[in-house]
């Protein structure tokens, strides 16, 4: 008789073990998911500065606006679908190109080069990609945001 209380007790203790540990595990998913949502949004606060600075300062935006973006570019690969990564690391690359490209165009502007008006055609066409591209990134990756789908 006690033998058969002791083996109900043990099974109900291990029920309800398990139920915590189902609960527990639920929770720990939860919070997974909190903090894997805060980094995407980190990294989507940053795209949305670098937007503003490309879109308000233009040529004059500074290369530490686009290096700013450099670490967001990086862990976009942990925290978003492969598509998603893919392009967020293409347009830091293309962002490159833009300083690349507005360097030229101050070397040719100090030296009076006669290729002045190509190298600011390229610069302002470098940094029109940059910017359409960045707003298509944040388009892309805002519905990844949404709480309820964290």
């Amino acid at each position: 008789m006690l033998s058969t209380l002791i083996t109900i007790l043990a099974v109900i203790v291990a029920f309800l073990a398990a139920i915590h540990a189902r609960k527990s595990a639920e929770a720990a998913k939860e919070a997974n998911k909190i903090a894997v949502h805060q980094n995407r949004l980190e990294i989507y606060k940053s795209l949305v500065l670098l937007i503003s600075a490309l879109s308000s300062r233009g040529p004059d935006t500074k290369s530490e606006d686009i290096w700013q973006f450099y670490e967001p570019a990086e862990l976009s690969k942990f925290y978003f679908c492969d598509q998603s990564a893919n392009r967020i690391s293409l347009l830091f690359d293309n962002l490159l190109r833009f300083l690349s490209k507005k360097h030229d165009w101050q070397v040719a502007r100090e030296e009076g080069s006669d290729n002045l008006k190509q190298c600011a055609r390229e610069m302002h066409a470098s940094l029109e990609q940059c910017r359409d591209e960045a707003v298509k990134v944040k388009d892309e990756i805002e519905p990844q945001l949404i709480v309820n789908k964290a």
